[in-house]
């Protein structure tokens, strides 16, 4: 039986794969225009201003996108870029030290991409990463009014516990959220 996202995968040229160095621009654009496009409206025009300078500059992607403990998926639809995926393993949370953990750090989507099972097919394939690569746990965090909860808690993820998130000079309360593999 095919999964939702496998089935989406086949019938309508979606694709997703792993992002390199040379990706740095496209993840740089996508990563700006997915985040502006969904924060924008809940923060000041100078808390999104810094955090996207600081966040999606050039410079910092190719970092990102160099360093071994990041892991970054692009999703292609008909040959457009709509989203990506960065896990990382930079970071483990107290009550998950001791186990082989990764994190989500981002999975953005553009607006016209979200539900029609790209969100789906680009979780299963950080999901499957992570098995392969002998993970024990998968863990995002996200912020508690974000509506994407509800996808999280749909692909197996629960809340335990929270951290600080800096956007500009704004800080937020983002719940974390974990899933077992």
């Amino acid at each position: 039986m095919k999964s939702e996202a496998a089935s989406f995968l086949s019938e309508n040229r979606l694709t997703i794969y792993p992002a390199g160095v040379s990706d740095a621009e496209m993840v740089a654009t996508i990563g700006r225009a997915t985040f502006e496009e969904t924060w924008a409206v809940h923060n000041t025009p100078e808390d999104m201003a810094l955090y996207l300078a600081s966040s999606f500059s050039l410079n910092q992607i190719r970092a990102d996108l160099a360093d071994p403990g990041n892991t970054f998926f692009l999703a292609s639809y008909k040959g457009e870029i709509i989203g990506y995926a960065k896990l990382r393993t930079a970071k483990t949370p107290e009550p998950l030290a001791g186990t082989r953990c990764i994190e989500i750090e981002r999975m953005y989507l553009l607006q016209a991409a979200k539900g029609n099972g790209i969100g789906s097919a680009l979780m299963e394939v950080c999901l499957n990463y992570a098995k392969s690569n002998a993970y024990e746990v998968v863990w995002l965090g996200v912020w508690g009014q974000n509506p994407a909860m509800q996808f999280y808690q749909k692909h197996g993820f629960s809340w335990f516990g929270y951290h600080t998130f800096a956007l500009g000079t704004a800080e937020d309360r983002d719940e974390l959220m974990k899933r077992n593999l």
